[in-house]
């Protein structure tokens, strides 16, 4: 496949040309060893022509597994829903090889801790009002106001160079400023015209919305007729907000829904039984699956734990929902490729008995008189098989001699915030943005919400401050990869699996993001229904 690379991996030496619909990456070049850029142009004559879009009367329904209370994609993490019904857009995208390429944004440039970013000619919202400097300015300050996870940007200063250009400048060199705009929270509403952020937003993607029911979850859209992108293919989209698995494939199944997201193992194999009514495209997305060890298990246990989770029984069990995690990132991404230890239970049991644990009456290792006993929080609010994954553990722990008991609580937060767990089962999005340092800040990082484990790694925060300002991309999957390998080392998680993202759509529909791993995009102008 073709080499992917990240904007956050800007080189000083490089600049990055993307175009701004197909995701190539246009010619390597050397610049001025200060500054960076990434850019829409530079599109070769090689492209593809595009399909000509026509418009229908076409109505897309479409199931959704988790819906929206709220579509004020600036709070929580609305503005991911949000980008899947095809309402919203943020200044930049990431394509479905990972690489960061323009959305509404035309190029961005850095030349030490500013970056100077031009928008596309013609970006206007749905009310036909444009798209100004000033306007991406002052969502982004919202966006800081409203939301805890940019609460950074009340220290960056923008100035407007004119109606389509700005500045960003921050405290520091911020290589990921690109990667971290790409995120749909960030997405472009008209503030002054909005009279309800919560129920209908004016914002710039091809459909705008009609009817919203924030009690069912229940949306109906309709052509945005002022699309800045060119032709919107279909006149709008119905979306049901299913919570239940069952509930989805038996409406997939009658006719009621044209496709929907997340499709589970299970039905799955029902679809693929039918060929000829039905697509099923499935590929790994960006969420990891995976257990926190805490550093008051002692270390032996830890390597031994390690040795004995057999993630390829896992997976069978969640029959194809996940596949075998070597780390937190896919295989296919330079910052990817860690080395993991197989599975061993012989080598488990040699690591445990050399540090004096033996095998007591009842069948588990115990030392020094004391039982080894492991206690496996998992939560219910957090779903993604992680009580099966808890379950299937707890059997593979006993076949080896480790005693291990499950504690199930509602939320994660009751035993993260307490730091009151042997082993913690956790699931999020590591890859968010085509680069490794969100997930890795998120999880290593002193004193963050996930630093719950009790390690003290100096090795570890030296890195991460490395890779905050490193710029080269090869250097930083290196030092991504080199900070991924210490957690494998010395037995920090346990990387269990990466999710499947698998989307079913009835035969000739087209267009519902199926082929990006991630689970924000969805509907977009050439979304189409079989004619």
């Amino acid at each position: 496949m073709k080499k992917l690379l990240s904007t956050a991996a800007l080189s000083i030496l490089t600049a990055l040309a993307l175009t701004a619909c197909g995701g190539d990456t246009g010619t390597q070049t050397e610049t001025d060893a200060s500054s960076a850029s990434v850019s829409s142009e530079g599109e070769t004559a090689e492209a593809e022509v595009e399909e000509e879009l026509v418009e229908t009367d076409d109505i897309i329904r479409v199931g959704q597994s988790v819906g929206n209370t709220n579509l004020d994609p600036h709070k929580e993490y609305f503005g991911w829903n949000d980008c899947t019904y095809g309402l919203n857009e943020a200044l930049f995208k990431v394509s479905d090889d990972y690489t960061v390429e323009p959305w509404i944004a035309e190029s961005a440039e850095m030349d030490g801790n500013t970056w100077t970013i031009k928008l596309k000619d013609g970006v206007c919202f749905s009310n036909g009002n444009p798209l100004t400097s000033q306007i991406v300015i002052d969502n982004l300050k919202r966006a800081a106001e409203v939301n805890n996870r940019f609460v950074a940007f009340k220290d960056w200063e923008f100035a407007v160079v004119d109606d389509s250009t700005f500045t960003i400048t921050t405290p520091s060199v911020y290589v990921t400023l690109p990667n971290d705009l790409s995120d749909p929270s960030l997405s472009m509403v008209d503030l002054e015209n909005t009279e309800s952020f919560e129920t209908n937003p004016i914002c710039t993607g091809p459909f705008k919305v009609e009817t919203f029911d924030p009690g069912s979850g229940d949306i109906t859209l309709s052509r945005n007729e002022n699309y800045w992108d060119g032709v919107v293919v279909l006149a709008g989209a119905d979306i049901k907000w299913i919570t239940d698995d069952e509930s989805r494939l038996m409406a997939m199944q009658n006719g009621e829904i044209d496709c929907y997201p997340n499709v589970t193992s299970s039905a799955a194999e029902i679809f693929a039984i039918y060929p000829d009514m039905y697509d099923l495209v499935t590929v790994p997305s960006a969420r990891i699956q995976y257990y926190m060890i805490h550093s008051r298990v002692p270390e032996s246990v830890r390597e031994a734990i390690n040795l004995i989770v057999d993630k390829e029984e896992i997976v069978a069990y969640l029959s194809g929902a996940t596949i075998p995690a070597v780390g937190p990132f896919s295989t296919e991404v330079p910052y990817g490729k860690a080395e993991v230890p197989e599975t061993n239970v012989e080598k488990a049991k040699e690591v445990l008995e050399a540090d004096g644990y033996t095998i007591g009456a009842d069948g588990f290792y115990q030392k020094d008189g004391q039982p080894l006993t492991i206690n496996l929080s998992t939560n219910t609010m957090g779903g993604r098989f992680l009580d099966d994954v808890a379950i299937i553990m707890n059997q593979q722990l006993a076949a080896a001699g480790i005693n291990s008991s499950i504690y199930q609580v509602e939320n994660a937060d009751q035993y993260i915030s307490s730091g009151d767990f042997d082993i913690g089962f956790y699931s999020m999005v590591a890859d968010k943005a085509g680069d490794p340092y969100y997930f890795l800040d998120a999880i290593l990082r002193d004193d963050v919400y996930l630093d719950c484990m009790g390690y003290d790694n100096q090795e570890i925060q030296d890195l991460l401050q490395e890779l905050l300002y490193e710029e080269d991309a090869d250097k930083r999957a290196e030092l991504a990869n080199e900070i991924v390998q210490i957690t494998v080392d010395e037995n920090m998680f346990g990387w269990v699996g990466i999710f499947n993202k698998t989307t079913v759509l009835a035969k000739g529909v087209k267009g519902f993001a199926e082929t990006s791993p991630f689970d924000y995009y969805g509907l977009t102008a050439s979304s189409s229904l079989p004619q």
